[in-house]
């Protein structure tokens, strides 16, 4: 069986964003991201320097693009795209090398 591939994007929040804003407007989107074919998992963060950590997990890495097409032209995304800084926007596509859930979370 082939592993995930992990989506991570980077970013930051335009000048007077505040994270309650921005993870609103994040968790909004779950419906969208549950409609994308491939669609694992995801999870959302702040580190301590203001810099947002979107990570996806997808079935492989067409349905990650897809997705990402499906992104700009979806309503719930363009509200997310109008709190975020996008100079600072960057999008990784990696293969997972290893990948272990827990037995409590697959039951």
């Amino acid at each position: 069986m082939q592993n995930s591939v992990i989506e991570l994007v980077t970013f930051r929040c335009k000048e007077g964003v505040g994270s309650d804003a921005m993870s609103s407007t994040a968790n909004a989107m779950e419906a969208f991201l549950h409609a994308q074919a491939g669609f694992i998992y995801r999870s959302l963060s702040c580190d301590e320097d203001g810099l947002w950590h979107d990570i996806v997990y997808w079935k492989n890495l067409e349905a990650a693009q897809q997705a990402s097409e499906n992104f700009m032209q979806n309503t719930l995304c363009q509200d997310m795209m109008a709190h975020i800084d996008t100079d600072t926007v960057r999008v990784r596509h990696m293969q997972a090398c290893s990948e272990i859930m827990s037995l409590a979370e697959s039951a």
